[in-house]
């Protein structure tokens, strides 16, 4: 009579768990694949849970402990057994240790499952019936902290792409500033708002994320600190020339290479995990080109999202004859850096259908924004802002497929 009770007040203290693991993810990067891996984990504790109780009921009907209701009880049971153990064989998340694991449950359970109904049975058939289950329960705990070990393992890229996007949106916030220079148009500021409020909430995340060394905590405590002088300036309006904007350059290039401490930090911690070694080097330690490396092409297009809007900057800064000198060189720069980055994704064999999809889209992008890099003019920045923003989300779709195609392969090992 006290199991019940008990059980729905472990149930609740799970569900507040649950609650507050879902605020550790931000929900613009892949909260669908948290949430499934969540259910996961709660199917897999659900397993040992229900073999426990499946005998529980069983021995109560056998001894005929209120057998009308403990026989509906351990039915019920038995059902939600079978609808979690399909649940987790068949999802798109388990790795090959996973799925051998799950093989081996199903077989054990299907030797106990043919004998629930045998309530006549003798002491050692019955022994070997607890046995069997007590060997689901082993299964089933085997296999949650599985999911909670590749649930780890997967939420590197997750962090690989949460730092780049640190970095692109200090990008953003500047090109945001730079536009309100020259045009009252209100969706400059409204996107310099949007871009700071983001660049916080990523923040947050960050500051909360399971993989933390002494090293990344540092790094993201140097983006915090720079972060406060960052966001005081760009948010100051009153009065916007060309000292405030480079100013506000020089202090986004600081914050783009603090940021870019953090993602070196991710990075640094990531291989100490071996299924994401193996992408840089082999099982006898020889290093793994950087065309076959899935990290070091994931970082490739993280970079190609701040070049989107660093160009979009030193377009106008060219136009408006800010800078000139310097501005120049900048931009001359950054486009060789887009197209060279380019050439090496294609180049790569570590593609699949999605992310061909993305880098023939954002190929025609760039041809689109490219014919006005020749001359920058001042008449045509609104349609060079537009364009930037259009390749930025383009190149953002571009990177979870990158970021999937990693946590497929690292699935694999």
């Amino acid at each position: 009579e006290m199991c019940d009770p008990m059980l729905d007040a472990s149930q609740q203290l799970f569900l507040s768990y649950q609650a507050y693991n879902r605020t550790m993810y931000l929900r613009h990067f892949r909260q669908q694949d948290v949430t499934n891996m969540i259910q996961l984990i709660k199917n897999a504790g659900l397993q040992r849970m229900l073999t426990q109780r499946i005998m529980l009921y069983f021995l109560a009907v056998k001894q005929d402990i209120n057998a009308a209701v403990n026989q509906k009880k351990l039915t019920q049971a038995i059902e939600e057994y079978e609808a979690s153990l399909k649940y987790i064989i068949h999802s798109p998340m388990n790795s090959k240790l996973i799925d051998e694991k799950l093989e081996g449950a199903f077989d054990h359970w299907m030797s106990l499952s043919t004998h629930l109904s045998e309530f006549d049975a003798g002491q050692e058939e019955v022994a070997l019936m607890i046995r069997t289950a007590d060997e689901l329960f082993k299964i089933a705990d085997e296999v949650s902290l599985l999911y909670e070990d590749l649930g780890h393992k997967l939420s590197i890229g997750n962090a690989m792409t949460l730092a780049a996007s640190q970095n692109v949106l200090t990008q953003r916030i500047a090109k945001s500033y730079v536009a309100m220079s020259y045009s009252d148009n209100p969706k400059h500021r409204r996107d310099l708002l949007t871009s700071v409020d983001l660049f916080e909430e990523q923040m947050l995340s960050m500051t909360r994320t399971s993989n933390s060394t002494e090293e990344f905590r540092a790094a993201v405590n140097v983006v915090k600190t720079m972060w406060k002088n960052y966001r005081r300036l760009v948010t100051s309006w009153d009065k916007i020339d060309e000292m405030t904007i480079v100013k506000v350059l020089e202090q986004a290039n600081v914050m783009m290479a603090t940021c870019d401490k953090v993602e070196l930090a991710v990075q640094s911690y990531a291989q100490t995990i071996p299924e994401y070694r193996s992408f840089f080097e082999d099982a006898y330690g020889n290093p793994i080109s950087k065309e076959e490396n899935i990290a070091y092409q994931m970082h490739l297009a993280g970079l190609q999202r701040a070049y989107s809007q660093r160009l979009a900057i030193y377009f106008m800064m060219n136009a408006l004859s800010i800078d000139t000198q310097l501005s120049h060189s900048r931009f001359e720069s950054i486009i060789n850096n887009y197209r060279a980055n380019a050439k090496a994704l294609e180049a790569s064999p570590l593609k699949n259908d999605a992310i061909n999809a993305q880098l023939a889209k954002t190929a025609k992008q760039w041809e689109a924004i490219e014919k006005y890099l020749d001359n920058p003019d001042k008449n045509k920045i609104e349609t060079v802002l537009d364009q930037s923003t259009t390749l930025l989300a383009t190149l953002d779709d571009l990177n979870q497929a990158y970021e999937a195609y990693m946590d497929e392969l690292i699935k694999k090992k």
